[in-house]
Formats: C-alpha cells, sequence, structure tokens
C-alpha cells in the first residue's frame, strides 16, 4: 500500500545516504491539518544538486510507501506502534 500526500513541510537537518551521494534525508514535519502533522525522516532525491539549510520551509508532493512489514499505520507516534490491538502480543 502506498500513498501520495502534498502540503506545507518543514524539514530540517539535511544529511547525505551513504552509498548514494545524490540522495538526502531529513526529518520533518508535514501539516496535515488542524491538529495533525506527519513527522518522519524524509528521503529527497537531489536530481540537480541544490543545496539546503539546516532548517526551511517548503511544499512538498511526497510518496508514502511502508518500509517495515509490521509497520502500524494507526500510530500517532514517530517512534512506532505504542500497543494497539493488532500489535499488542508481538
Amino acid at each position: 500500500m502506498a500513498a501520495t500526500i502534498s502540503g506545507p513541510i518543514v524539514l530540517e537537518n539535511p544529511r547525505s545516504v551513504e552509498g548514494s551521494p545524490r540522495s538526502i534525508e531529513f526529518d520533518g514535519q508535514m501539516w496535515m491539518g488542524l491538529g495533525n502533522t506527519l513527522a518522519g525522516k524524509f528521503r529527497f532525491f537531489n536530481s540537480d544538486d541544490l543545496t539546503f539549510d539546516d532548517v526551511g520551509h517548503y511544499v512538498a508532493w511526497i510518496h508514502v510507501c511502508p518500509l517495515l512489514k509490521f509497520a502500524c499505520i494507526a500510530s500517532n507516534s514517530v517512534l512506532g506502534c505504542k500497543g494497539c490491538s493488532e500489535h499488542q502480543t508481538r
């Protein structure tokens, strides 16, 4: 399952991805509406060799795809599932 979302985002702490010289990872928070944010690590393929400040405000179009086999989509924590009924026994 994957999704594409767009909206305002704050990206900070840009860093290179080892083994991928044109990829940059950021810590970020995307505004999803009143009282809702999407926070996490975002990866960008920097095909134009853009330069980024330590903190920046952008509008982003993000393709979200699962990386973990047992990701808890209903979790409201960046750190992962905090014991939803589906994962309490794992």
